[in-house]
């Protein structure tokens, strides 16, 4: 029943011509989760919406920066849910870079937005592994790991995210110290 809603969907989607430029990026979330429904025909269906997205934005906009903002954030909500697998990872890259490099203006900064949000989809798979495992200090490492990433992207708000939940396996552990030094990071952010 979902593959069929999805296909209709995904018609629908493709049917609202011009008017596509409205629902970025409140769509984008919603999408997702549908992509990311463990089934492989519907991912295959559903995944070129993204690039259609893109695509949509960067024509009225020379960029898709709303798009790219949003799918890093819901991503994050949705694998954190325990939705998402190495099978979309390999999917949802092999068929976004296939539409971007076939398309003239989207081929570098279409391929470099793929590159990004794959690599954070492995840490972000990893993350979820490990939060399972009785070893605090691989929990540790594995959630450094992802705020360091969002650092390195310049995502401020998800990296304050994580700054917290290091903060917090940190008090679980008994080291203030280091719990303070984390909330510290945070504290040289402020203006």
């Amino acid at each position: 029943m979902r593959r069929q809603i999805g296909f209709e969907i995904r018609d629908m989607w493709y049917n609202l011509g011009p008017h596509k430029i409205k629902f970025i990026p409140e769509m984008v979330g919603p999408v997702l989760e549908m992509t990311l429904v463990p089934e492989i025909e519907l991912r295959k269906a559903t995944i070129p919406i993204f690039f259609d997205m893109m695509q949509c934005e960067f024509h009225f906009t020379c960029s898709f920066q709303r798009f790219e903002n949003e799918i890093i954030t819901k991503l994050d909500h949705e694998v954190e849910g325990g939705r998402g697998d190495e099978q979309y990872k390999v999917l949802f890259q092999k068929i976004l870079l296939e539409h971007c490099r076939k398309h003239k203006y989207l081929a570098r900064t279409g391929e470099n937005f793929v590159t990004l949000v794959v690599r954070l989809l492995e840490r972000l798979l990893d993350y979820r592994t490990i939060m399972h495992d009785e070893n605090k200090e691989n929990r540790m490492s594995c959630t450094v790991n992802v705020l360091n990433f969002y650092k390195e992207i310049d995502r401020e708000e998800m990296y304050i995210r994580y700054l917290y939940k290091l903060c917090d396996l940190h008090r679980e552990c008994d080291n203030y110290t280091e719990a303070a030094y984390t909330l510290l990071l945070h504290a040289k952010l402020l203006k």
